[in-house]
């Protein structure tokens, strides 16, 4: 199956040279299987992915915090601010993920604003969604 970065919700937004840079980028497509972990709380990761199909859970301290699913990215935050992830990914569903290099993207990111663009929207949308649900009365704090 060969999904386009293109339809994700990471790099949706991007054109020509910006998008060739991301398609570049791609060190392969994964598949993975339920209850096979993706990424680990508290471990930098190597690779950032984007699921092209498929659902995981997120966990803290074996807490589900919620679920991801296509469209999505996991380790993007960490490409950001250098810190280790905060929640474990674990697949619920088979998943076909693309993946990336931390190391390639982070350069990209260095030689492209529409890239770290990109990445900032895809974070900024995260955080909404975290505050409608932790505010759903859309109180300010």
């Amino acid at each position: 199956m060969t999904t386009s970065l293109h339809t994700t919700n990471l790099f949706s937004h991007l054109e020509g040279a910006d998008r060739d840079m991301v398609d570049s980028a791609l060190i392969e497509t994964r598949t993975v299987f339920p209850g096979e972990v993706i990424c680990r709380e508290f471990r930098t990761p190597d690779e950032v992915f984007v699921i092209v199909e498929g659902i995981a859970a997120l966990t803290r301290h074996g807490l589900g915090m919620g679920t991801i699913h296509s469209g999505d990215a996991i380790g993007e935050l960490s490409l950001i601010d250098d810190m280790v992830p905060t929640e474990t990914v674990t697949a619920r569903t088979i998943m076909t993920l693309q993946v990336f290099s931390r190391d390639h993207l982070a350069e990209l990111i260095e030689k492209s604003p529409a890239i770290a663009i990109a990445i900032a929207r895809t974070l900024a949308r995260q955080l909404r969604q975290t505050r409608a649900v932790y505010n759903p009365a859309g109180e300010i704090w």
